[in-house]
């Protein structure tokens, strides 16, 4: 099972893929569908898959699902908050 900075270096490595930006610019408090992370819908959607499938390694019992990654407001922060509670 992976610790709380693992899980977070993971989804701050996706964000930055999914957003086309370097690891380094990710920072916790960025709210995902604004500025500079600036994710779509579809960013959103490729983002809940590879999650998901991270989740599914360490704990098949549990997912992740779209609604959730995109609620209004979520932050970096609260993005890992959650996969790390799914991970419990």
């Amino acid at each position: 099972m992976p610790i709380r900075e693992e899980i977070r270096q993971k989804v701050k490595s996706e964000v930055a893929n999914e957003s086309n930006i370097d690891i380094d610019r990710v920072k916790d408090e960025h709210i995902l569908t604004d500025a500079p992370l600036n994710l779509d819908k579809a960013a959103l959607g490729m983002l809940t898959l590879t999650l998901r499938k991270y989740i599914k390694t360490y704990r098949s019992d549990r997912t992740v699902v779209v609604k959730e990654v995109r609620k209004s407001g979520l932050t970096v922060k609260a993005l890992v908050d959650l996969v790390y509670e799914k991970l419990q």
